[in-house]
């Protein structure tokens, strides 16, 4: 190779990198990226690129290398390497060894989603433990057109076809611009030495078949350049995914009536009146608050519950992964957890804190319990945003004028009882908590507000539907517990 085409190729990657770096806001002293090395050819090239530039930002970087024990003593091998190579280039080398194979057995997993599990779990270990800023991973431009094209075998929609991100929270992939190619070229350029991984010509894998049969078929009958219209794809679904998020967040506060520690509230018929591609994102962001994440959440479990949410049901349920349920109950949708193991113990009654009387007025008060709950009370008239200041906590929204003041807040009772919103009859206002956290509760007491005698609301956990929002009421009551 001449010596300006080995200075072009070496300062392609350089460059790539370093704008990576300065996006991300890797620079300073107290920055640390912990690369992740198997050896082969990718993290190899990836971390010289990361030492070259290390001094300018003034970044430092770590090694991470996890045998997963599946290759036998080639496996042991590569291991071998990333240490010498890691000793060659001063770097700190944070190494360990799973057996990912007995693991996937063990939980009824494929080899690679397990071993990628197992692999991610690692990293971001050695990340937090040793005060690295991100995990420095070596995919690049081939790699992304392959996921974007599994996804799109497997029926994926935006969010699968959005690929891989430069930085995802803590994963950081400064090559995504770059292919295959060019990586070749700057480990040729510098001479660098790498392993080959035996399990990269292992047919049964199905992102080798994608890499090695499907890619070049495209290429060689349809596409030339598949890889590069595969990557466009990517970026555009990222973009145009991101807006319908930002879209969806808006509308779930839209139909947001209640929410709790383990249940959210939404309105049937503004959920209904979304477009459905609207609605289903909504629900995912339902149960991405409850959950925190939306794992093993398809397509047809969020289609099944939004079929609940249509003007002809007023009952019903559709089960979602992760111990939670869709429930129709009335003019309402509520995603709740089906159990909650951390909720072990009895309910206890507290009879002697004094009860707190109140009469909300604008523009609102905060009630502080003795010994109990901090309540946010503010009356509003309809149609302004009730969750402009709710969100992010236990919430209830009432019909002003259905309500008899002053309202109480009192612990409750063992006689206190409650009508759920969208049934008929009632029950313990102690069933209804049990009922919503599905099993016994931790021993504190539940405080209700009271009005007129009737219990309105089990703070933080539900109201009683003779004072729920009607399409005709024009004033309300946000209450919000503060904590």
């Amino acid at each position: 190779m001449e010596p300006e085409l080995v200075d072009r190729a070496v300062l392609k990657v350089l460059a790539r990198v370093r704008k990576a770096l300065l996006r991300s806001g890797l620079q300073g002293p107290d920055k640390g990226i912990l690369c992740a090395v198997s050896g082969g050819v990718d993290s190899v090239a990836l971390l010289h690129a990361l030492c070259l530039l290390r001094k300018d930002p003034g970044f430092f970087v770590g090694a991470a290398h996890l045998n997963h024990c599946l290759r036998g003593a080639e496996a042991d091998k590569d291991a071998d390497f990333v240490k010498n190579l890691c000793s060659s280039l001063d770097l700190k080398l944070h190494i360990e060894k799973t057996d990912v194979l007995r693991i996937a057995r063990s939980r009824g997993l494929g080899v690679e989603e397990a071993g990628r599990n197992i692999r991610y779990a690692f990293l971001e270990r050695v990340r937090s433990a040793y005060g690295y800023t991100v995990i420095a991973l070596g995919h690049h431009g081939d790699d992304n057109a392959q996921t974007v094209l599994l996804n799109l075998l497997r029926g994926a929609g935006p969010q699968g076809l959005s690929g891989m991100d430069e930085q995802s929270g803590s994963l950081f992939r400064p090559l995504l611009g770059l292919y295959r190619n060019d990586i070749l070229a700057f480990a040729q350029a510098l001479s660098l030495e790498f392993v080959e991984d035996s399990s990269n010509q292992d047919m049964d894998f199905t992102r080798n078949r994608v890499r090695d049969f499907l890619i070049p078929l495209l290429e060689e009958n349809f596409n030339p350049s598949i890889k590069k219209g595969l990557n466009r794809l990517a970026f555009i679904m990222s973009q145009e995914n991101n807006w319908m998020e930002l879209e969806a967040k808006k509308a779930f506060e839209q139909c947001l009536m209640e929410q709790g520690p383990s249940f959210a509230s939404l309105s049937a018929q503004s959920l209904s009146s979304f477009h459905p591609a609207l609605g289903r994102r909504v629900l995912r962001e339902a149960v991405r608050r409850l959950k925190g994440e939306l794992l093993r959440l398809e397509w047809g479990h969020v289609d099944d519950a939004l079929k609940l949410a249509q003007p002809s049901k007023q009952s019903g349920q559709a089960h979602l992964p992760g111990g939670l349920v869709a429930t129709r109950r009335g003019q309402r949708l509520f995603v709740e957890a089906r159990e909650n193991p951390a909720f072990r113990s009895h309910v206890l009654v507290k009879e002697s804190v004094q009860p707190v009387s109140v009469t909300p007025t604008p523009p609102g008060a905060v009630i502080f319990c003795p010994d109990g709950p901090v309540v946010e009370l503010v009356p509003q008239k309809a149609g302004a945003d009730p969750l402009a200041f709710a969100i992010g906590a236990p919430f209830a929204v009432m019909d002003m004028d259905t309500l008899s003041l002053p309202l109480v807040l009192r612990p409750a009772q063992k006689t206190d009882r409650i009508r759920p919103l969208g049934m008929k009859g009632s029950k313990t206002v102690f069933g209804f908590v049990a009922d919503r956290l599905k099993g016994k509760i931790k021993p504190k007491t539940v405080w209700i507000m009271e009005s007129g005698g009737c219990v309105a609301w089990a703070v933080g956990f539900g109201i009683d539907g003779r004072f729920g929002v009607r399409a005709d009421s024009a004033n309300l009551l946000v209450c919000r517990l503060v904590k």
